[in-house]
């Protein structure tokens, strides 16, 4: 089962963010530039996972990061991640989701709709798990 402590040992970049996003939730690139949440299987616009706390962050400003979230562009985050579809093992390789935020299982994706590789598993239902990020 997924879930349990996940140690941050990803990075993250600030970007700006359409909305205020949780931790978690798996963000692609919106018409204005901005990060927005997901919302389409397979999208090739996938830029990231809110990151929870980075072990390495980038783009930090000393007067804060008004209308940017810090995302997970490399390493391994805690994801929100749809099993509906289909059971995610460790190794399968995750895409968007058509479940607002979350990441499935990639079966046959094409160039551009990969976000990661799942670290854990989850046999049904909706979790969270840890993801190693590769954008692809």
């Amino acid at each position: 089962a997924g879930g349990g402590v996940f140690q941050p040992s990803d990075v993250a970049e600030y970007m700006p963010v359409s909305e205020t996003v949780i931790p978690g939730t798996v963000l692609v690139i919106g018409d204005d530039g901005k990060l927005q949440v997901t919302s389409t299987a397979y999208d090739t616009r996938v830029a990231g996972i809110v990151s929870t706390a980075p072990g390495i962050s980038l783009g930090a400003k000393e007067n804060g990061n008004d209308g940017e979230q810090i995302i997970a562009v490399s390493g391994r985050v805690p994801c929100k991640v749809d099993a509906t579809r289909a059971p995610i093992h460790a190794g399968d390789l995750l895409t968007t989701s058509d479940m607002p935020g979350y990441a499935m299982k990639a079966i046959d994706p094409k160039i551009g709709t990969v976000l990661g590789k799942a670290m854990g598993s989850l046999e049904t239902g909706i979790g969270t798990i840890e993801v190693l990020v590769t954008l692809q």
